[in-house]
């Protein structure tokens, strides 16, 4: 009798554990089923994520395609319509670039107002116009005043990390520019580009632009010299320098 007590508890003892195990099987199987679900999930909304990211910075971009931004411009207008006009002027009389208040899409000042002239940014109604625009750019040489493209933040970083790639190449003997953000190095007529991207990139002109516009300007009055280090056109406090003196320069020279 006593043994067949022992036989029936061991077989009790069998059974709870075949059955505590599979219970606990069962459970694991579960968690790890959840677990995979959970991140394939997470997989599929970081994929989105990038995606939406990819896409958020394409219309960034695409927005930003027409801006110009406009440094060392004194700050003294009173009203929108005057920094439109202020604008119109430099672009029409410094520039010589016909430009109808019609191919203005907006203009403002961009930052905190503080004691220093804020940049100017401003769209136009077509690219070709910003393309004009740009290549007429260095004739701001002797101002103090400098126009560079619309970047998001994102890129702007990238564009200055890259500063020390191009210095390393001009090491090597290599030339070599940024475009959008990646770096193009040019080789003779070869141009190779060290940061592969897919996306479609407008041309930044590079160091040599006033070279460039100066042979193919027949009229010039003057040669073109590149100054190593630009100047405010305030050097004191923004108000001791007036817009108006920056735009009679076209008159002196």
């Amino acid at each position: 009798m006593k043994n067949l007590f022992n036989q029936f508890t061991k077989d009790l003892d069998y059974k709870l554990n075949q059955i505590e195990e599979g219970i606990t099987t069962k459970i694991n199987n579960n968690i790890d089923e959840k677990f995979i679900a959970y991140r394939e999930e997470l997989k599929q909304l970081k994929e989105k994520s990038e995606m939406q990211e990819l896409r958020l910075d394409a219309v960034e971009r695409q927005i930003r395609l027409r801006h110009l931004i406009l440094f060392g411009i004194a700050e003294e207008e009173k009203s929108y319509f005057e920094l439109e006009k202020l604008v119109l002027d430099i672009i029409n009389i410094k520039l010589e670039i016909t430009c109808d208040k019609s191919e203005i899409e907006f203009v403002r000042r961009i930052g905190k107002k503080n004691n220093k002239p804020r940049p100017i940014c401003f769209g136009l109604t077509t690219l070709g116009k910003k393309i004009s625009i740009l290549k007429e750019k260095y004739k701001l040489d002797d101002t103090g005043a400098y126009l560079k493209e619309d970047f998001p933040p994102k890129v702007l970083e990238i564009r200055k990390n890259l500063q020390e790639r191009i210095k390393e190449e001009g090491k090597k003997g290599n030339r070599a520019t940024i475009r959008y953000d990646r770096l193009v190095i040019l080789k003779g007529d070869k141009t190779t580009n060290s940061d592969k991207s897919n996306k479609d990139t407008l041309d930044q002109p590079g160091p040599s632009c006033a070279q460039i516009t100066k042979s193919k300007t027949t009229n010039s009055k003057e040669t073109i010299n590149r100054p190593t280090k630009r100047s405010r056109i305030s050097t004191g406090s923004p108000t001791t320098s007036k817009i108006s003196n920056f735009l009679n320069i076209t008159n002196k020279n």
